[in-house]
């Protein structure tokens, strides 16, 4: 199993931030002293481009989250502080989500995103603490491939 981490691309939050980043790495962590995953089979995901990232993104909220521009309101909505950091690992996230959807339609066996995404069991949308889908882009290839459900 492969399986897709960024871990590496810590988010700078204030003192006090609700959000778990350490969940991420304990998660990776935890895989290893089990023997579930080897170690060879971690794989850090190369970040989406902005052609990946527009499927599901208009280029005007892009070039705003790439340039640090987002209005209150949709920060807020992000429910982190912007960084470089934020959208560095924002795009390894949907990297993963891709790079693992790309490796298990492969036929490669079974693949995961260790990277993050908080999704609605409904609709699959990625929820607040997204500022990037990390779902939708990589679901129109998978679409396209005949598939029902990922």
């Amino acid at each position: 199993m492969k399986c897709f981490y960024a871990d590496g691309s810590v988010l700078p939050l204030p003192a006090g931030h609700r959000f778990p980043m350490r969940k991420y790495s304990r998660l990776r962590e935890r895989l290893l002293e089990q023997g579930i995953v080897r170690p060879e089979d971690f794989v850090v995901p190369t970040p989406a481009s902005d052609a990946e990232i527009l499927r599901c993104h208009d280029s005007a909220y892009l070039d705003k989250l790439i340039h640090g521009r987002l209005s209150d309101a949709e920060q807020r909505r992000i429910g982190f502080p912007w960084s470089p950091q934020m959208v560095e690992r924002s795009r390894r996230s949907v990297g993963a989500t891709l790079m693992a959807a790309r490796t298990a339609l492969g036929g490669a066996g079974i693949a995961a995103n260790l990277a993050g995404a908080r999704i609605t069991p409904a609709a699959i949308t990625v929820k607040a603490s997204a500022c990037l889908t990390t779902l939708q882009s990589p679901l129109a290839p998978c679409k396209r491939r005949g598939l029902r459900s990922v």
